[in-house]
């Protein structure tokens, strides 16, 4: 279980990130790459993957990433630098990651797996080998990670973004982030493969969506590092119609299309990037006009497309 500790001020620090982070997405996809049985939705993307890597000739690259990244456990914490949405950005702190911290986290790693020559260099301060593996993950994001995610409709930032959650709105998102969280102020618990306290001491914390993040939410292993939470994103299917969005706006046309999948007020929010008050303005105005229906769920409530809503929704 993770229990993540909460102060009053660290509920005035809580960020959420509008889009997935990069490095994440490569770390966990890299443990989806080897899961015998992945998602159902990730099959035809683990079997893809490992055509298109084979045909690349980048097998050995992403053998490389394999070593860092062992299918359950520990990953070393310096291939996931937290506050950077772009990957150059990320792959850049990568780079300069210290030398301890290097030899350090790879130790850690060594108490689970047994790593081969290049890894005990890198840990001895190689820096040419920590070239070789950030050149590597920038291979396997290009090859693999980035175009599913644009055609899944997951992109990822150009510039780093991180929407401060405002005052009054903390516990709502809390307590509605993703499936199997619980939110009992002031301890937000997660199921998780060890038993893990993160105490916030005031420092806030990054949620972060994620693509490949399936089933259990992540965070980083030193609790000394820039608290962050990586949860499953609830993302869109597709763009809503040009004729939808000129009929109704952008945004609530954005709104209909989310609820293809009946949803929260603050999942409408975080898929699109709104404000849990302004997503509740919009599916308001869109109850009103009986495209949607509200109901109440526990201390929440779910909207969901009346057949008014799928009719218009179809029609676009």
């Amino acid at each position: 279980m993770l229990r993540i500790h909460f102060s009053a001020d660290d509920l005035l620090r809580i960020r959420v990130a509008t889009t997935p982070d990069p490095l994440w997405e490569v770390v966990l996809s890299l443990h989806q790459w080897q899961h015998r049985r992945p998602d159902p939705d990730l099959v035809g993307w683990q079997r893809d993957a490992r055509r298109v890597v084979r045909s690349s000739g980048q097998s050995a690259a992403v053998t490389r990433l394999l070593t860092l990244v062992p299918p359950q456990g520990y990953t070393p914490d310096f291939l996931t630098p937290t506050g950077f949405s772009t990957l150059e950005q990320g792959l850049d702190a990568v780079l300069r990651t210290p030398g301890r911290r290097v030899r350090g986290e790879l130790a850690v790693l060594a108490e689970g797996v047994r790593l081969p020559l290049w890894v005990r260099e890198l840990a001895e301060g190689g820096s040419r080998h920590l070239a070789v593996v950030v050149a590597a993950l920038r291979r396997y994001y290009d090859l693999v990670v980035g175009p599913h995610l644009a055609r899944v409709g997951s992109p990822v930032a150009a510039e780093p973004r991180a929407r401060t959650v405002p005052v009054g709105e903390a516990h709502d998102v809390l307590a509605d982030l993703a499936p199997g969280l619980q939110w009992r102020e002031p301890v937000l618990q997660a199921p998780y493969p060890r038993d893990q306290d993160l105490y916030l001491r005031g420092r806030g914390l990054l949620l972060v969506p994620s693509h490949f993040c399936r089933r259990t939410p992540v965070t980083l292993a030193d609790p000394e590092l820039d608290p962050v939470l990586v949860f499953p994103t609830l993302a869109v299917d597709r763009e809503p119609s040009p004729d939808l969005v000129a009929l109704l706006g952008r945004t609530r046309a954005g709104v209909m299309q989310a609820l293809t999948t009946p949803r929260s007020t603050s999942e409408i929010g975080r898929v699109l990037n709104l404000s849990t008050s302004s997503a509740s303005e919009h599916a308001t105005t869109l109850r009103n006009a009986g495209l949607i229906s509200t109901t109440r769920r526990g201390n929440s409530v779910l909207h969901v497309l009346t057949s008014r809503g799928h009719a218009l929704l179809g029609a676009g």
